[in-house]
């Protein structure tokens, strides 16, 4: 596929390409465009974000690895002479709507990569790579899409339709996104849970410390006037009360041991244990998963079960909890476990226990969770929903219906392709409709809240929920702008100040517990 796109002459933005070849593609893009015309920049194509440096330099170390190990000469030569480009993978199950739901849906995954010339919706830079029922197991489908990706990091000989010349090029995975449901799936991790509630994260829920205190809210708030876009980075709360919802902080909570969660002393020839999972420990403390974590875990669970020994060897429960701990889930488990049960029946059995993406060398973090799930089918939906169920429980559902439904028409009559809109209650929503509210929000469901239609015992949470849907409309801006959405800090802060004010609304609204 990657020699027939680029033999076709399908554009292409590189990360970085040879001197030589970058000027051929200028030339044959002015040909295409004008002579006055310029490639786009690197920035101009969101190729300038930390995640795709990092890529870039994953692939030049692998580049300069290959040469030197097959003797190419100069490493450094071989790796300027190299043109590198990023590709992204997704992937979803897709169901039918109303009666027929029912009936069995597809599932497919695509790659696409970045068109130059910026349409995103161009048909040449999209490609279906798999397809199958959304019912069934799509382990070895990934496994070997994804297999075939690492594949393409080598350097590789390439004739470019555009200049007419042969080329080296190096290709790398920037992203694969899906929905939550799916990723935990993909990548063998736990789902929801004590300790698989953050996607990427081997934690417990503390709901009284993670949240910002009420004093950090107010500093947070009161520093808007003299600085728009704080920044919750390498911060703390100075009076040590809440977490700022960073997990990863050193004042971060812990949670209690799972009951079977092992405790004796391990076997000397099962190695060390991972990082923050000893047996000694005497609570569970937040983690960021990553592969090598993920493999030392279940390896060393497995020779702790394999072991002979009853004062040192684990049990099926002691490995669950310790597996459950980690962020693993209940499939990796059982093959953990079963895996021990063979070698003690027979030493010469070797059942494979670690999952075949984990041994891929793909970051873990490049696994993403898609826009469209998270950001409008997921937060957009859930505080349409929330605002609609605080109208109804003062009996003024039907009054919030009417009044957004009369605003929302106006806005659909338009026939604006970007603001698409149904009505409310929500029925058959897509996500260009959540998008679309999206954009609209505060103005048409804050509006509704300002307007005297909530009884003055609802007047404080009123003012609680139209801060939510202001934070959520900068949030959702600064993540969709090209311009905003490289600058790490300033997301980060957007989103912990968007998920301050939900904690806030929801306390107001169904109280503290």
């Amino acid at each position: 596929l990657m020699n027939m796109i680029i033999m076709s002459g399908i554009p292409v933005q590189y990360m970085e390409t040879p001197t030589e070849y970058e000027a051929a593609l200028q030339d044959e893009y002015r040909r295409e465009h004008g002579p006055n015309a310029s490639l786009p920049n690197q920035a101009d194509c969101n190729l300038s974000s930390i995640a795709a440096s990092d890529l870039l330099e994953e692939l030049k170390d692998s580049v300069r690895s290959e040469a030197e190990s097959d003797c190419l000469g100069s490493g450094e030569d071989v790796v300027r002479n190299t043109a590198y480009w990023s590709i992204n993978a997704w992937s979803d199950g897709f169901e039918r709507a109303g009666l027929k739901k029912k009936k069995k849906g597809c599932w497919m995954i695509t790659i696409d990569f970045i068109n130059p010339d910026g349409n995103s919706t161009s048909n040449q830079h999209t490609h279906v790579v798999a397809l199958g029922r959304s019912n069934a197991s799509h382990t070895a489908a990934v496994n070997h899409v994804l297999g075939q990706i690492v594949d393409l990091r080598k350097r590789t000989r390439r004739f470019c339709g555009i200049t007419g010349k042969w080329i080296y090029t190096s290709i790398g995975l920037l992203s694969y996104s899906t929905d939550r449901v799916e990723r935990s799936a993909l990548l063998m991790t736990g789902h929801l849970g004590t300790f698989g509630m953050r996607s990427h994260w081997a934690a417990g829920m503390n709901e009284l410390r993670l949240p910002v205190c009420n004093d950090c809210f107010d500093d947070i708030a009161n520093n808007f006037q003299n600085n728009p876009t704080p920044t919750f980075a390498n911060t703390v709360c100075p009076r040590a009360c809440c977490d700022r919802w960073d997990m990863g902080s050193a004042t971060a909570s812990t949670t209690e041991l799972p009951k079977h969660y092992p405790k004796n002393r391990p076997n000397p020839d099962t190695g060390d244990a991972p990082k923050f999972r000893t047996v000694f420990m005497e609570e569970v403390k937040p983690y960021r998963q990553h592969f090598d974590w993920l493999v030392e875990g279940v390896t060393f669970a497995y020779k702790n079960a394999c072991s002979t020994n009853r004062s040192t060897m684990w049990f099926k429960q002691n490995v669950r909890d310790f597996l459950r701990s980690m962020g693993v889930n209940k499939e990796v488990q059982d093959n953990v476990c079963r895996a021990a049960a063979a070698f003690k029946a027979n030493p010469n059995n070797s059942l494979q226990f670690i999952p075949q993406l984990w041994l891929l060398g793909i970051p873990m973090h490049r696994f993403i969770n898609s826009p469209m799930h998270l950001l409008f089918h997921g937060i957009i939906k859930d505080i349409m929903d929330f605002c609609l169920a605080f109208a109804r429980s003062f009996q003024k559902g039907e009054v919030f219906a009417t009044f957004v439904n009369e605003r929302l028409s106006e806005l659909e009559s338009l026939g604006l392709d970007w603001c698409k809109q149904l009505e409310v209650p929500r029925t058959y929503w897509q996500a260009e409709n959540f998008l679309g509210l999206a954009r609209v929000i505060p103005a048409i469901f804050g509006l509704f809240f300002e307007g005297g239609y909530i009884p003055e015992r609802g007047a404080i949470a009123s003012k609680s929920i139209q801060q939510m849907l202001n934070s959520l409309h900068v949030m959702i801006s600064a993540l969709m702008s090209p311009r905003l959405s490289k600058d790490a800090d300033k997301i980060d802060s957007y989103i912990k100040i968007f998920l301050s004010c939900c904690h806030r609304a929801s306390i107001k609204v169904y109280g503290p517990s």
